[in-house]
Protein backbone atom coordinates (compact mmCIF):
# COMPACT_ATOMS: atom_id res chain seq x y z
CA UNK A 1 0.00 0.00 0.00
CA UNK A 2 1.24 3.53 -0.85
CA UNK A 3 0.69 4.80 3.22
CA UNK A 4 3.30 2.17 3.84
CA UNK A 5 6.13 3.95 2.10
CA UNK A 6 5.65 7.15 4.56
CA UNK A 7 8.52 7.13 7.18
CA UNK A 8 8.09 7.39 10.71
CA UNK A 9 10.40 10.38 11.45
CA UNK A 10 9.69 13.83 12.57
CA UNK A 11 9.93 15.17 9.56
CA UNK A 12 8.77 14.11 5.96
CA UNK A 13 11.38 12.84 3.30
CA UNK A 14 11.53 14.15 -0.12
CA UNK A 15 10.00 10.26 -1.00
CA UNK A 16 7.04 10.75 1.45
CA UNK A 17 6.41 13.68 -0.62
CA UNK A 18 6.21 11.27 -3.67
CA UNK A 19 4.89 8.92 -2.37
CA UNK A 20 1.92 11.98 -1.01
CA UNK A 21 1.02 12.90 -4.61
CA UNK A 22 1.24 9.25 -6.19
CA UNK A 23 -1.19 8.37 -3.45
CA UNK A 24 -3.40 11.15 -4.91
CA UNK A 25 -2.44 10.23 -8.59
CA UNK A 26 -3.90 6.63 -7.53
CA UNK A 27 -6.98 8.42 -5.76
CA UNK A 28 -5.85 6.74 -1.97
CA UNK A 29 -7.85 8.70 -0.09
CA UNK A 30 -6.76 7.11 3.05
CA UNK A 31 -3.24 7.47 2.13
CA UNK A 32 -3.64 11.14 1.21
CA UNK A 33 -5.58 11.60 5.12
CA UNK A 34 -2.70 9.75 6.66
CA UNK A 35 -0.02 11.37 5.06
CA UNK A 36 -1.66 14.97 6.31
CA UNK A 37 -2.48 13.42 9.56
CA UNK A 38 1.10 12.71 10.10
CA UNK A 39 2.90 15.87 8.73
CA UNK A 40 0.48 18.92 8.00
CA UNK A 41 1.51 21.53 9.75
CA UNK A 42 0.44 24.80 7.94
CA UNK A 43 3.62 25.60 6.06
CA UNK A 44 3.66 27.46 3.12
CA UNK A 45 5.91 24.21 2.10
CA UNK A 46 3.17 21.77 2.92
CA UNK A 47 0.48 24.07 1.22
CA UNK A 48 2.52 23.46 -2.11
CA UNK A 49 2.54 20.13 -1.76
CA UNK A 50 -0.75 20.02 -1.27
CA UNK A 51 -1.71 21.87 -4.33
CA UNK A 52 0.73 19.65 -6.41
CA UNK A 53 -1.22 16.89 -5.11
CA UNK A 54 -4.59 18.02 -5.84
CA UNK A 55 -3.66 19.25 -9.40
CA UNK A 56 -2.89 15.36 -9.99
CA UNK A 57 -5.57 14.07 -8.70
CA UNK A 58 -7.45 16.30 -11.09
CA UNK A 59 -5.59 15.00 -14.34
CA UNK A 60 -6.49 11.62 -13.07
CA UNK A 61 -10.20 12.59 -12.61
CA UNK A 62 -8.97 10.99 -8.59
CA UNK A 63 -12.25 12.82 -7.05
CA UNK A 64 -11.85 11.21 -3.73
CA UNK A 65 -8.20 12.07 -3.11
CA UNK A 66 -9.34 15.42 -4.28
CA UNK A 67 -11.82 15.89 -2.11
CA UNK A 68 -9.49 14.11 0.78
CA UNK A 69 -7.07 17.12 0.19
CA UNK A 70 -10.46 20.10 -0.07
CA UNK A 71 -11.40 18.60 3.13
CA UNK A 72 -7.90 19.20 5.02
CA UNK A 73 -7.42 22.79 3.78
CA UNK A 74 -6.16 22.74 0.32
CA UNK A 75 -7.28 25.69 -1.67
CA UNK A 76 -9.50 24.67 -4.54
CA UNK A 77 -8.15 27.82 -6.54
CA UNK A 78 -4.20 27.36 -5.54
CA UNK A 79 -2.69 27.80 -9.99
CA UNK A 80 0.09 26.18 -10.54
CA UNK A 81 3.29 28.36 -11.78
CA UNK A 82 1.60 28.52 -15.06
CA UNK A 83 -1.51 29.50 -13.66
CA UNK A 84 -3.35 26.16 -13.89
CA UNK A 85 -5.75 25.75 -11.48
CA UNK A 86 -7.47 22.62 -10.37
CA UNK A 87 -10.28 23.17 -12.54
CA UNK A 88 -8.40 24.32 -15.40
CA UNK A 89 -6.46 20.96 -14.93
CA UNK A 90 -10.12 19.07 -15.09
CA UNK A 91 -11.33 20.69 -17.77
CA UNK A 92 -7.74 20.38 -20.07
CA UNK A 93 -8.23 16.67 -19.67
CA UNK A 94 -11.63 16.14 -19.90
CA UNK A 95 -12.65 15.32 -16.49
CA UNK A 96 -16.44 16.64 -16.33
CA UNK A 97 -17.18 14.66 -12.79
CA UNK A 98 -14.07 16.47 -11.15
CA UNK A 99 -14.84 19.39 -12.76
CA UNK A 100 -18.48 19.49 -11.09
CA UNK A 101 -16.66 18.37 -7.52
CA UNK A 102 -14.85 20.93 -7.56
CA UNK A 103 -17.53 23.72 -8.59
CA UNK A 104 -19.19 22.61 -5.79
CA UNK A 105 -16.54 22.54 -3.33
CA UNK A 106 -15.84 26.71 -4.43
CA UNK A 107 -13.73 26.69 -7.64
CA UNK A 108 -13.62 29.90 -9.99
CA UNK A 109 -15.27 28.70 -12.62
CA UNK A 110 -14.12 32.06 -14.67
CA UNK A 111 -10.29 31.99 -13.43
CA UNK A 112 -8.03 32.38 -15.92
CA UNK A 113 -4.56 30.66 -16.51
CA UNK A 114 -1.10 32.87 -17.39
CA UNK A 115 -2.27 32.52 -21.33
CA UNK A 116 -5.75 33.55 -20.58
CA UNK A 117 -7.93 29.97 -21.00
CA UNK A 118 -10.80 29.64 -18.90
CA UNK A 119 -12.87 25.87 -18.29
CA UNK A 120 -15.31 26.93 -20.81
CA UNK A 121 -12.49 28.21 -23.55
CA UNK A 122 -10.70 24.65 -22.99
CA UNK A 123 -14.10 22.71 -23.37
CA UNK A 124 -14.81 24.80 -26.54
CA UNK A 125 -11.42 24.14 -27.70
CA UNK A 126 -11.82 20.15 -27.44
CA UNK A 127 -15.25 19.83 -28.59
CA UNK A 128 -15.96 18.74 -25.04
CA UNK A 129 -19.96 18.99 -24.95
CA UNK A 130 -20.65 17.57 -21.86
CA UNK A 131 -18.30 20.14 -20.26
CA UNK A 132 -19.25 22.89 -21.98
CA UNK A 133 -23.03 22.49 -20.91
CA UNK A 134 -22.38 22.00 -17.47
CA UNK A 135 -20.14 25.37 -17.33
CA UNK A 136 -22.45 26.87 -18.87
CA UNK A 137 -25.56 25.71 -16.52
CA UNK A 138 -23.02 26.87 -13.28
CA UNK A 139 -23.43 30.30 -14.67
CA UNK A 140 -19.40 30.50 -16.66
CA UNK A 141 -18.52 33.83 -17.98
CA UNK A 142 -19.21 34.21 -21.73
CA UNK A 143 -17.29 37.24 -22.14
CA UNK A 144 -13.98 36.70 -21.30
CA UNK A 145 -11.19 36.81 -23.51
CA UNK A 146 -7.87 34.79 -24.28
CA UNK A 147 -4.82 37.13 -23.74
CA UNK A 148 -3.12 36.09 -26.66
CA UNK A 149 -5.99 35.19 -29.30
CA UNK A 150 -7.91 37.49 -28.12
CA UNK A 151 -11.12 35.56 -28.56
CA UNK A 152 -13.94 34.62 -26.34
CA UNK A 153 -14.73 31.11 -25.92
CA UNK A 154 -17.27 31.15 -28.56
CA UNK A 155 -14.99 32.51 -31.14
CA UNK A 156 -12.50 30.28 -29.84
CA UNK A 157 -15.15 26.78 -30.79
CA UNK A 158 -15.94 28.75 -34.53
CA UNK A 159 -12.06 29.49 -35.28
CA UNK A 160 -10.52 25.74 -34.27
CA UNK A 161 -14.08 24.24 -36.39
CA UNK A 162 -12.66 26.39 -39.23
CA UNK A 163 -9.58 25.30 -39.05
CA UNK A 164 -9.71 21.51 -37.75
CA UNK A 165 -9.51 18.86 -39.66
CA UNK A 166 -11.28 16.21 -37.24
CA UNK A 167 -15.01 16.55 -39.11
CA UNK A 168 -16.62 15.41 -35.70
CA UNK A 169 -14.58 17.07 -33.87
CA UNK A 170 -15.24 20.53 -35.86
CA UNK A 171 -18.95 19.72 -35.49
CA UNK A 172 -18.98 19.96 -31.81
CA UNK A 173 -16.73 22.48 -31.57
CA UNK A 174 -19.37 24.42 -33.58
CA UNK A 175 -22.69 23.08 -31.50
CA UNK A 176 -20.76 24.37 -28.18
CA UNK A 177 -20.05 27.82 -30.13
CA UNK A 178 -24.12 27.70 -31.00
CA UNK A 179 -25.27 26.34 -27.20
CA UNK A 180 -22.91 29.65 -26.07
CA UNK A 181 -24.97 32.00 -28.33
CA UNK A 182 -27.91 30.92 -27.02
CA UNK A 183 -26.95 30.92 -23.04
CA UNK A 184 -26.00 34.71 -24.46
CA UNK A 185 -29.19 35.44 -25.75
CA UNK A 186 -31.15 33.52 -23.12
CA UNK A 187 -29.28 35.76 -19.92
CA UNK A 188 -30.39 38.45 -21.85
CA UNK A 189 -33.96 37.67 -22.40
CA UNK A 190 -34.41 37.00 -18.73
CA UNK A 191 -33.08 37.18 -14.89
CA UNK A 192 -29.93 35.27 -14.37
CA UNK A 193 -28.54 33.85 -11.19
CA UNK A 194 -25.03 32.12 -11.12
CA UNK A 195 -25.14 29.39 -9.23
CA UNK A 196 -25.02 25.25 -8.90
CA UNK A 197 -27.27 23.68 -11.35
CA UNK A 198 -30.29 23.90 -8.31
CA UNK A 199 -29.80 27.43 -7.93
CA UNK A 200 -30.27 28.59 -11.29
CA UNK A 201 -33.80 28.23 -11.58
CA UNK A 202 -34.99 31.44 -13.28
CA UNK A 203 -34.61 29.60 -16.74
CA UNK A 204 -34.28 26.06 -17.97
CA UNK A 205 -31.09 24.18 -18.02
CA UNK A 206 -29.27 24.27 -20.61
CA UNK A 207 -29.48 21.05 -22.92
CA UNK A 208 -28.73 19.93 -26.01
CA UNK A 209 -30.97 19.53 -29.24
CA UNK A 210 -31.12 15.71 -30.48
Amino acid sequence: MIRDAFNHNLRPLASDFGSFVKAAEMNDAGAVSDFLDQWDDGSDDMAKEKTRALQTASVHGAVEAAMALIDRGTNVNAKSDGGWSPLRVAAQHRRTQMAVRLLDRGADIDMQDNMGWTALMLAANNGNEELAALLLRRGAGLDQQHYHMEKTAQEIAEAKAAEGDDAQLNAARLRIAALIHQEQSARAAQPFTRGTDQAVAVRQPVRFRK
